[in-house]
């Protein structure tokens, strides 16, 4: 793992890894307390070690995304829970937009990120956008994600992985900045600054 890896990486590699990849456990190295060594990750034993290289990424992701063009009918952010830091960015990025009428807009976060979010007036910025803040509970288990189909942009691995078995939906894979620009056009944009399309 980059050792400039942030808190939002890891946890995009985390929940991905585990609920589509099949990893039970990995050690960032050098960026997490039980791993500030390889040789106290592994108490000294000998492991396998593996190189992830940006088309091994890419790949992946290109396996998960079911579009790269045309209209969508939603988006989906936080599988798992936003952290704070993320929602900040999705208000940074909203402000002064808005939705395209009508495009659910979710973003889904635990209570205490929506009381500190709400403090900061992030949570304004959103719904002013068009954006509905969801806490507590996961939109891709068909009880919660009531009348949320078609084609979904999402920022997670996680959430691309067990929607499409839960719900009547395909997905794709975006950065957080082309989840926004997509739900303000109310159809898919690709970064031009990312050379990843399927």
């Amino acid at each position: 793992v980059n050792p400039g890896a942030s808190p939002e990486n890891l946890r995009g590699i985390s929940a991905t890894g585990a609920s589509a990849g099949g990893v039970a456990m990995f050690h960032a190295v050098g960026l997490i307390p039980e791993a500030s060594t390889l040789a106290a990750a592994t108490g000294g034993n000998d492991v396998g070690t593996g190189n992830i290289s940006a088309a091994d990424i890419l790949a992946a992701r290109n396996e998960m995304t079911a579009f790269s063009q045309g209209a969508i009918d939603a988006v989906v952010i936080g599988t798992p829970h936003a952290p704070l830091s993320e929602v900040g960015m999705l208000a940074d990025l909203v402000d002064g937009r808005a939705v395209k009428d009508g495009l659910p807009f979710y973003i889904q976060m635990n209570r205490f990120v929506l009381e500190s979010a709400r403090a900061k007036g992030w949570i304004d910025v959103l719904r002013k956008a068009g954006a509905t803040p969801v806490a507590d509970t996961c939109l891709y288990w068909r009880p919660q994600a009531h009348g949320l189909e078609g084609r979904v942009m999402t920022n997670s691995g996680k959430y691309a992985y067990y929607a499409p078995g839960e719900l009547p939906v395909t997905t794709a894979i975006a950065s957080l900045r082309e989840c926004v620009e997509s739900a303000v056009r109310g159809e898919v944009w690709n970064d031009p600054e990312l050379d990843f399309r399927p």
